[in-house]
């Protein structure tokens, strides 16, 4: 009998010890679903990664008691089973309310992962439409720059037959005054030619008349 006794006892401070701990962690737990509205994300995260093991530390002190309920005598269990099953009740609410927190916080996060997938999205698309941009803007420089080498090429061109033609105006007005010269040349010979005939002509007359008077005097 006083071993049955004794062992009922031992049964009691491990059935103790067990509820203690389940007492700490179920109010840890509340502790935290309290905070989590003023906490950071980084403290919230933090909140719910040990809240997980207090939530799996009750539930354990909470088995260990309903089985060592299970093996107390009927007076025993008769008063502490109503504790037991009160404790049930209240770990269950603690449980649903830290996984309704845990699931908020998970859908929160994912949302904000999206988000920020979505913008890198939308960023990506507004650097590779600035990309876009400055490709087309240097597309555009090139294409003036074609443009301006094709309007030199053609200035080159053009001032090149000028050249040419002021060439041939040189040429032609060289040979114009080549013929000048020449005309020049023959109109002063004719001079010379017709001084000389008008001289003949004169000295012939002056023959002529001497010899009319000789006629006459004679």
């Amino acid at each position: 009998i006083n071993a049955e006794y004794m062992g009922i006892f031992k049964m009691s401070e491990l059935f103790t010890s067990n509820e203690q701990l389940f007492l700490n962690s179920l109010e840890k737990l509340r502790n935290k679903i309290e905070n989590s509205t003023y906490q950071t994300k980084e403290k919230k995260e933090a909140s719910i990664t040990e809240g997980q093991i207090d939530l799996h530390d009750a539930e354990n002190c909470l088995r260990q008691m309903e089985i060592e309920l299970a093996l107390l005598s009927a007076a025993v269990k008769n008063e502490l089973q109503p504790r037991v099953r009160k404790y049930r009740s209240d770990f269950d609410g603690v449980k649903k309310q830290f996984l309704r927190m845990q699931e908020k916080y998970t859908m929160q996060k994912d949302k904000e992962t999206l988000m920020g997938g979505i913008m890198e999205d939308v960023q990506g698309s507004n650097n590779n439409a600035r990309l876009l941009n400055h490709e087309e803007m240097l597309k555009k420089q090139n294409e003036n720059l074609e443009n301006a080498k094709r309007t030199g090429y053609e200035i080159q061109g053009i001032a090149a037959g000028v050249e040419r033609n002021l060439g041939d105006q040189n040429n032609r007005i060289a040979g114009t005054q080549g013929k000048v010269r020449d005309i020049s040349g023959m109109l002063g010979e004719s001079d010379s030619i017709l001084s000389r005939m008008l001289r003949r002509e004169t000295f012939t007359k002056l023959i002529l008349k001497g010899i009319v008077v000789l006629l006459v005097l004679g």
